[in-house]
């Protein structure tokens, strides 16, 4: 149980950064630290303020977040590029913001001492990665493994598959777009599946037993891209 804590959220104004702070804000002090003015507006509206803080900030900007990591005792790195697709057509941007980003949480982390326990949220496409966003949270893991070695805080992973109606996901847009023409590559593709309760789930039962350098690994639903359509828009 994590109760009376101060806890940072990278990218906390996204789709698990919401569900982790309606999860955890009730018994400790949520820091929200992302660069969506926007979200950080609605999240101020929906939260009371004597249990969060907000922060404008890039993860690249390590005075900023180690400004905000000031107090913590639990920091969870939630900020990333995610879209296949964006991935690959800008790889550069790709590598500053899940690579470089991520040396500067660790940096800012291992500056602040009150922070115990970093938790990386990573992706199934680590494992063997074949495209530059599982390639770039491959390096992140590896990262935090190192940084483990090296600082006193504990620093740790978990693994995730696809988010069903987190923001952007493929699921949501075929909900808003049934009659789009969609191309599968083979009728028996299949992915894993999480629900964002399952994430939220994953990550705090992760910062209660993470030992150091682990990368933890919830059991996944895999379930057919294909059946999935199907059932979205009932066509075959």
């Amino acid at each position: 149980m994590i109760q009376n804590k101060r806890i940072l959220i990278t990218g906390g104004t996204g789709s698990l950064g919401r569900e982790l702070a309606r999860r955890l804000h009730t018994d400790n002090h949520i820091v929200v630290y992302s660069r969506n003015e926007e979200r950080q507006y609605l999240m101020k509206q929906e939260f009371p303020k004597d249990h969060i803080s907000f922060f404008i900030g890039d993860v690249r900007d390590t005075e900023t977040l180690e400004y905000a990591l000031h107090g913590c005792d639990i920091a969870i790195h939630g900020a990333a590029m995610k879209d296949l697709i964006m991935c690959e057509d800008q790889p550069t941007q790709t590598i500053l913001n899940n690579i470089e980003g991520s040396r500067s949480f660790i940096q800012a982390v291992r500056r602040t001492p009150t922070v115990k326990r970093a938790c990386a949220v990573s992706t199934d496409k680590a494992a063997s990665p074949s495209n530059v966003y599982g390639c770039s949270k491959y390096i992140m893991e590896q990262l935090f493994r190192e940084a483990n070695r090296t600082s006193p805080c504990i620093f740790f992973s978990v693994r995730f598959g696809n988010m069903i109606d987190s923001t952007g996901s493929l699921i949501s847009y075929w909900k808003q777009h049934p009659d789009t023409d969609i191309k599968l590559t083979h009728p028996e593709v299949a992915r894993f599946f999480f629900r964002l309760k399952d994430g939220a789930d994953t990550v705090t039962k992760a910062i209660e037993i993470a030992e150091g350098g682990e990368i933890l690994i919830r059991k996944m639903k895999q379930a057919r891209i294909h059946d999935i359509l199907r059932i979205i828009t009932g066509r075959d």
